[in-house]
Order: C-alpha cells, then sequence, then structure tokens
C-alpha cells in the first residue's frame, strides 16, 4: 500500500453500501460466463456480457458485484499477458472502464488500487488510468480528498520505482532520440495517460471552490504534481531543438510537460509564490519526504514556467506569475533551486538549471543590480556551482550555455556593484580560462573608470592594489607551470601594461617588477621544457636528422600541470607541443610592451 496512505476506513466510507454488496455469490452465471470469456481470449463475448447484459437481473449484478467484477478483470492484468496478448489487456481496460461507470465507486476504488500496488510495469498502471478517473469522480464530494489523496499516493509510489535514466552526452537535436528508447518511450506514454487522469479532477476542483473540501484536494493534486515534475519529468528534454531549416522540433514529453503546468496554475493562483514557500528551508519538513527532492521538483517547474513558457498565449510566464515580482526578487528565489540543479550529476537537470538561469537573467538588462547587490549571498552563492559546471561538465554545449550565462551573470551589475563581484571572482576561481576572462572584464571596467575617478569611489588606488597585488603575483614563482595558467597571464599583462599607461600610480605599492622577473624567467625555463620534450618526441639524432618513421609511432602520454593528458601518437604529441610551444611566444609578445613600458620609468 502506498506511503502514508490514509486508512481504508478514512478513504473510502463504506457505512452508506448495501450489505449485499459485501457478499457476492460466487456461482453467480454472470461472473463464470465473464471468467470463460477471458479465458478463452473471447475479448467480443466479455466486453458484451458488461455493455449490454442480456437481462436486467444481470445489469443489477454489474452494479451490485462491480466490486468483484473489477477484482477478477484485473487479475487478468499481468506482464506475461500483456506481452503475449495485448488486445486482451486492452479489453481488460474497456472491461474496467465499463464497471468504473456502471458499478459503486467506492467499491471499485479499493478493488481498483489493491491491484494497482502490485502492479509491477508501468504498461499495466496505464492500463487502470481510465476506470480510476472515472471512479475518483464518482466518489461523494464529501469523501473525494481522502480518496484522491489514496489514489495519487499510490501512483506516487509508481512514480518512484522508475529509473534514472543514464547520461547519454548528447547535444542538440541529438537528444531528440532519447525518445525512441523503449524505457523513456515508456514513461512518456505514462505522463501522456496521466494527463486524462487528472485533468476531470483538476476541472472539478476549479468549478468547486465553495466547497470545504476544495482546499485539500488542490494540495493533494499539487503534491502529486510537484512529485511528478521531480521525477520522471526532470529526467527528460522538453527543450524545443531546432532543425536545419530552422523549424521547431519539440521532444515526446513537451505537450504533457506543459499541460501539467497548467493544471498546476489553474489549482493554484499564485504558482511561483506556492513553489517557493514548498522549497524554503523553513517549511521542510518530514511532511515533506514523499517529494523526493522537492528543490528538484520546484526548479524543473519553474524552469518549464519560465525557460519554456509552457502557459497559453503568453510569454515567459505573464499569466501564470502574478506580475508583482521584480526580476531581482524571482532570480533571488530561485537561486538556492538554481544551485541544487546544477550540482547534481543528472545532466538533464543541469541543463534545465542552465536554462532557467538563463531565462531569469536575459529578463534584466546589463547594469541591472547596483549598490551593494554583488554582496548578496544567494545572488554570489550561483557563481561557485556554474563554475564548477563550466570547467568540469562532460558536455560542450552544457559547458558553453553556461560560460553564456556566467558572462551575462557578471554583465548585470553596474560599474560600482562590480567592484565586490572582481574581489569574490578573484578570490573563488581557480580555473585559468575564467579568471582570464573576468581580469579581461576587469580592465574594460577600468577603461571607463579612469575616464572619471571621482565618480566611482569604489575603484580607488587604496581599493585597487588588493586586486592587483593578487593578479600580479605567482604562486610558485618562475618554477610556476605558465601554460597551465596561460590564459589568465595573457589577460594579466595586458592589464598589467594598460594601467601602468594609463594609471601608474594604481600600481606604486606593488611588487609588478618582481611578478615581471618572474614570467620572464619562468617563459624561459618553460620554452626550454618544452623544446626538450620536442627533441624527445622527435627522436632527433646527434647530426640533428629526425627519423620521419617514428613520427606516427607508439603511443605517448603528456602531463600539463598535475593532469595528464589522454595517451596520445607521437604525431599528436608533437602537435600539442607545438601548441605549447606557441602559447609560450604568445605570452612572450604580450610581455614585451610591457617591460619595455617599466624599462623606461
Amino acid at each position: 500500500m502506498a506511503a502514508n496512505s490514509p486508512p481504508l476506513a478514512a478513504a473510502v466510507d463504506m457505512s452508506s453500501a448495501p450489505e449485499e454488496h459485501m457478499s457476492p455469490v460466487e456461482t453467480d452465471d454472470l461472473r463464470k460466463k465473464l471468467r470463460r470469456a477471458l479465458e478463452d481470449w473471447n475479448i467480443v463475448t466479455a466486453e458484451s456480457l458488461l455493455r449490454k447484459p442480456a437481462a436486467d437481473k444481470d445489469e443489477q449484478d454489474i452494479q451490485i458485484h462491480s466490486m468483484d467484477l473489477t477484482a477478477m478483470v484485473c487479475e487478468y492484468l499481468t506482464p506475461e499477458m500483456e506481452d503475449a496478448g495485448p488486445h486482451l489487456t486492452q479489453c481488460c481496460q474497456d472491461l474496467l472502464v465499463i464497471l468504473a461507470q456502471k458499478g459503486n465507486a467506492k467499491e471499485n476504488l479499493i478493488a481498483l488500487l489493491e491491484h494497482l500496488e502490485g502492479f509491477k510495469t508501468l504498461k499495466l498502471v496505464r492500463r487502470v488510468l481510465p476506470a480510476l478517473a472515472i471512479t475518483l469522480m464518482g466518489i461523494k464530494d464529501k469523501s473525494k480528498a481522502h480518496s484522491w489523496s489514496w489514489a495519487l499516493d499510490t501512483l506516487a509510489c509508481h512514480l518512484k520505482t522508475i529509473q534514472q535514466p543514464e547520461n547519454s552526452g548528447l547535444e542538440g537535436a541529438e537528444r531528440l532520440t532519447l525518445d525512441l528508447n523503449s524505457e523513456i518511450s515508456d514513461i512518456i506514454d505514462f505522463l501522456d495517460d496521466l494527463v486524462p487522469l487528472l485533468q476531470p479532477l483538476v476541472i472539478h476542483c476549479q468549478k468547486s471552490e465553495n466547497s470545504t473540501e476544495n482546499c485539500l484536494r488542490k494540495q493533494h493534486l499539487t503534491k502529486f504534481m510537484l512529485q511528478t515534475f521531480g521525477h520522471p519529468i526532470a529526467y527528460l528534454s522538453q527543450h524545443p531543438e531546432k532543425s536545419k531549416s530552422g523549424d521547431k522540433l519539440y521532444p515526446r514529453s513537451y505537450e504533457a510537460s506543459k499541460k501539467l503546468v497548467n493544471f498546476i496554475s489553474i489549482l493554484n493562483s499564485d504558482i511561483f509564490a506556492k513553489v517557493i514557500s514548498l522549497s524554503s528551508s523553513d517549511n521542510k519538513t518530514k511532511d515533506f519526504e514523499d517529494y523526493g527532492d522537492i528543490d528538484i521538483c520546484a526548479g524543473v517547474l519553474l524552469y518549464l514556467v519560465f525557460g519554456e513558457s509552457m502557459c497559453d498565449d503568453v510569454v515567459a510566464g505573464v499569466g501564470i506569475v502574478p506580475q508583482v515580482y521584480s526580476h531581482t526578487h524571482i532570480l533571488r528565489s530561485c537561486s538556492s533551486l538554481i544551485v541544487k540543479m546544477l550540482s547534481t550529476t543528472v545532466e538533464s537537470i543541469n541543463h534545465k538549471g542552465l536554462l532557467l538561469l538563463q531565462s531569469l537573467i536575459t529578463r534584466m538588462p546589463g547594469d541591472w543590480f547596483t549598490g551593494i547587490t554583488s554582496r548578496d549571498p544567494k545572488l554570489i552563492a550561483l557563481i561557485t556551482p556554474l563554475a564548477n559546471l563550466i570547467v568540469h561538465h562532460n558536455t560542450a554545449e552544457l559547458r558553453s550555455l553556461g560560460f553564456t550565462c556566467y558572462r551575462q551573470f557578471v554583465g548585470l551589475f553596474d560599474i560600482s556593484a562590480r567592484f565586490d563581484l572582481y574581489k569574490y571572482l578573484f578570490n573563488s576561481l581557480n580555473h585559468s580560462g575564467l579568471l582570464g576572462w573576468s581580469v579581461t572584464h576587469l580592465k574594460n571596467t577600468l577603461v571607463h573608470v579612469l575616464k572619471d575617478i571621482d565618480t566611482y569611489p569604489s575603484y580607488s588606488q587604496g581599493k585597487m592594489q588588493p586586486i592587483f597585488t593578487k593578479l600580479f603575483h605567482l604562486k610558485h614563482g618562475a618554477q610556476t607551470d605558465l601554460l597551465e595558467i596561460s590564459d589568465e597571464l595573457i589577460a594579466e599583462i595586458n592589464l598589467a601594461y594598460f594601467v601602468t599607461c594609463r594609471q601608474p600610480d594604481y600600481l606604486s605599492n606593488v611588487k609588478l617588477q618582481d611578478w615581471v622577473d618572474q614570467l620572464q624567467e619562468g617563459l624561459k625555463l618553460s620554452k626550454a621544457h618544452w623544446e626538450l620534450e620536442m627533441n624527445k618526441t622527435l627522436d632527433k639524432k646527434p647530426n640533428g636528422v629526425v627519423d620521419s618513421n617514428l613520427v606516427g609511432g607508439p603511443e605517448m602520454s603528456i602531463t600539463v600541470g598535475s593532469q595528464e593528458l589522454p595517451a596520445m601518437s607521437r604525431k599528436q604529441k608533437v602537435s600539442t607541443i607545438k601548441s605549447a610551444l606557441a602559447t609560450m611566444d604568445v605570452m612572450q609578445f604580450n610581455l614585451a610592451p610591457l617591460v619595455t613600458k617599466l624599462e623606461q620609468k
């Protein structure tokens, strides 16, 4: 039975059921005929027995003994029968619908859920959903909330049994091929069948606003749909891809997800406030264990609202989210959800987190954040997981999208607010590429600052010197692996030359000359090292002649910094070493003007 299910007596009030309903006659002629038809796989006879009974007595028996008839039909819903005779299990599905229409809703609900709990595959669960929808609508209003809760909790248990698909590493339109996978196809078919089950329940809630039970019904439906967003919708793609002709190609789960978003918006007047309140740390109690990870549930829902604009005839959530929230408030409120989505190891959730972040960032123009917003912990918390994803994720598309988000995020802060952001970035980032871009961004900011220093007191000489001291420093002196931090170094060399030319006083207390000397020495050592590696790789003879037959010889490995690159052939290694030497030449070329400038002082 589903976890946290209400007691049977509470879920279904049986006090009003006639006593004769509880004692069906085992030798009943209708039951014998129906069982014989099912045993013979005679679907025409089986359906005619229930749809058009031969006698009034049979019609009455269907109404009186619907619980037992439902249980008997469910016995034929097995994995073996689904594989061997899908036409028979389809017949059983139709028979359950007839019994749901003619029988006692309370009794049928018990029979359906008792068998539903024992099903092991989603295909069998789907067989009872049409009858379950009719049965739930047939329950008396005073018992609907408890009965719906019991049924939805039982279905939620089946959601939890759905296995998480493995990371595919697919990009762009290639992701659409995942819908062809048999397991994922079964999941999407299940979602498609959930929509007709939930739709009449949602409509009933919409039309029963004056009912005292309606609040509970909405809660149960909202909870179940949020569980669905967290598992399995989180693992499926809903992002439309573009074809070669520019047309949008929608994944199969898009439509079902869109309908669920609309359902949950109908049940909640302020969908944003609802999910944010559920995911807030103060409200995470044992009552929320059924959700799984509530942050993922809420994050996926908001991704569908903002990232994919899943609402009818509106754009970017207008019409679902009340237009009373500022862009800053929405981003701050979603920050913890995005952090969780970016930190997980599931690439489909990483993708959704990036798309949600990008959609919220693009709602704001550049220089939107002012004042001390760069000290806001909720905004700053986005940087570390975003940087980790950019550096370590296996998928190039997501790394590229992450870097796009990073650039846009930094651009949201105006010049004054950027100062504290720079301090955080230079103290937290450890990737040469990200640091190099950030240093270049600082240089471009100083172009505007130095035009009117008095307007930007944050960038005064005293406040900038600690930043320059940190940037113009080699951790291991001349022994530092310059190739490993080449992007950062090239940007820092350009920054140093710019400041030396435009505002040399800023560097008065910075040991710039020492840093330059270490760089020059380090470049000599690095170039000598790589030239030696080249000679070893080419296996030069004493007379300097290279044996060309060895260039494509056995596989070799090479270490850059502390990380060993994958095994490569001699030809590949030669190409890598040439690239390293070219990088050293670029650094030396950029360093030359700075050396000349310092010598002129």
